[in-house]
């Protein structure tokens, strides 16, 4: 973990989830059940990986330790990281809707807009994830973008994993982890916000 921090960390995840793909394909072929598991895994990955951002601040705030600290330091490149492999999700699906469209167009259970939205508040964080587009929004807006952005987001995963924890046990845990890691955002918030609220001496 010493080494693997800012551009490294983004690099390794893109380089890993790649190679990974690349396997899958290699052994299994090109076909639709080696598609839709890079399409699962690249998912599923995407998913921990906005976690692990949009907590690291506020875990640095209730829980000081060495892992939240580096995860505080390297939460912008935990965050590119989600946006590369949200991507590389994103090509998956759309290989899948144009070489396998039957049964998979009929499968979808999201809907256009709300997903396109999730994907260009994603690109947009990505984007401004560096220091001179960061310095050109401006930090005000900076703000404003990363906290609107990172609550959708967070509701388009919660949304869809709610909805298949409800009917598939292995959602559950990934479930529970979203519930927690927005209990743990508004457990830091009261936490930064109780010195401010307290009567003077």
């Amino acid at each position: 973990m010493h080494r693997l921090r800012g551009w490294t960390l983004t690099g390794a995840v893109v380089a890993g989830l790649t190679a990974w793909a690349a396997l899958v394909f290699g052994v299994l072929g090109w076909n639709e059940p080696a598609l839709r598991l890079v399409v699962r895994g690249t998912a599923r990955t995407a998913v921990v990986l906005f976690m692990l951002a949009f907590g690291a601040s506020a875990l640095r705030t209730l829980w000081p330790s060495a892992p939240a600290r580096w995860l505080r330091t390297n939460r912008r490149y935990l965050g590119v990281g989600f946006a590369a492999t949200h991507y590389l999700h994103l090509g998956g699906l759309a290989a899948l809707a144009i070489a396998f469209p039957d049964p998979f167009v009929q499968e979808l259970d999201v809907t256009i807009a709300g997903g396109a939205l999730a994907y260009a508040f994603i690109g947009a964080m990505a984007i401004t994830s560096f220091d001179r587009t960061a310095a050109w929004l401006g930090p005000k807006r900076w703000r404003l973008l990363h906290t609107v952005g990172g609550y959708y987001v967070w509701f388009a995963f919660a949304q869809a994993y709610l909805t298949r924890a409800a009917v598939d046990v292995y959602f559950v845990p990934f479930a529970l982890a979203l519930v927690g890691v927005l209990g743990v955002r508004i457990a830091a918030r009261r936490r930064r916000a109780a010195p401010l609220a307290a009567p003077p001496a």
